[in-house]
């Protein structure tokens, strides 16, 4: 074989053989398995016969130690006044009069929803808190109207059936 042909596909190609030492594994690349971000200081003086690495402490916060999301407790009179109007338009809507709260029921239900959610640890963050009372005030805002939409458009129904006999 000519030397100063380059090796064709069926020809074996020789690789040049690795630095390591006899009975050493080959060395992979990249960093070695458990020193991620691990910063080594060598605090032996030069010219010392051993020197003693320790670990250096990264500037900054520590790893895992982020700031954690806000809790928001629940408040009862917010909550009472949600579930009293919630209760009244699903009445409404629904055609049950029994489901209408009076104002001491929403109360009493709301502050032993709120107790139950101190006991328990169960907490909102802001954000769910926040996104809760959003969807609360438009329930209040929007609420009315749609039942009266509704209550309007089966009646203009109802009129309308008025007009016509029953088909046979």
């Amino acid at each position: 074989m000519n030397a100063m042909l380059p090796p064709t596909q069926n020809e074996p190609v020789e690789l040049p053989a690795a630095a390591a030492q006899p009975g050493e594994a080959p060395r992979r690349r990249g960093r070695p398995p458990g020193s991620k971000n691990r910063v080594q200081e060598n605090i032996a003086p030069p010219g010392a016969g051993e020197s003693v690495t320790v670990e250096k402490r990264r500037p900054g916060r520590p790893a895992g130690s982020g700031a954690a999301p806000r809790k928001v407790s629940v408040d009862p009179g917010a909550l009472a006044q949600q579930m009293l109007f919630f209760h009244a338009v699903a009445a409404k809507m629904l055609r049950i009069p029994e489901l209408e709260l009076d104002k001491g029921e929403s109360e009493m239900l709301a502050k032993s929803i709120a107790t139950m959610m101190a006991e328990y640890g169960i907490s909102f963050s802001g954000k769910t808190a926040a996104m809760l009372g959003l969807l609360g005030t438009a329930a209040i805002v929007y609420g009315p109207r749609f039942v009266l939409i509704k209550e309007r458009v089966d009646k203009q129904k109802a009129m309308a059936n008025v007009g016509q006999s029953p088909a046979n």
